[in-house]
């Protein structure tokens, strides 16, 4: 099975420890499933659409730097290249790896809106692993 991971969370160069949980889930399914993670990151050092593919262990990460746009409308601009470059990023992903069986979102937000967009417009299904514990009856 090849499953194509969306991470909201991801270590950066400033805060490693940031979504480092997600990248040990990934690594521990990798072993049973051949697996990419895709980011999509604002990037202020980033002069054009800049690919990165950092070999884990087991699996691929695959980061798309994108410079901010900082005009008019920035907010809604940035989320319309965010998302256009996930899709960009499929693309990829089919083109040098595989095709996706299944997406594997990890945390809802952004991510959730490519992946329920992937399974309308691809029939790709997903699934999600939500980390925060604000869901447990305790919070």
């Amino acid at each position: 099975m090849n499953v194509l991971h969306l991470l909201s969370w991801y270590p950066t160069p400033d805060n490693p420890m940031n979504g480092n949980f997600c990248l040990k889930q990934i690594a521990s399914v990798s072993d049973r499933v051949d697996s990419v993670a895709l980011t999509v990151v604002l990037d202020e050092k980033a002069t054009a659409k800049e690919v990165e593919v950092i070999a884990h262990s087991n699996f691929n990460h695959i980061y798309v730097h994108l410079r901010p746009y900082h005009g008019p409308f920035s907010r809604f601009v940035n989320k319309f290249r965010i998302f256009n470059n996930y899709n960009w990023g499929l693309k990829y992903v089919k083109k040098h790896f595989f095709v996706p069986d299944l997406v594997h979102q990890h945390v809802t937000l952004p991510v959730g809106r490519i992946a329920h967009y992937w399974k309308k417009r691809h029939g790709i299904p997903y699934v999600l692993t939500e980390h925060w514990t604000i869901y447990q009856p305790q919070n």
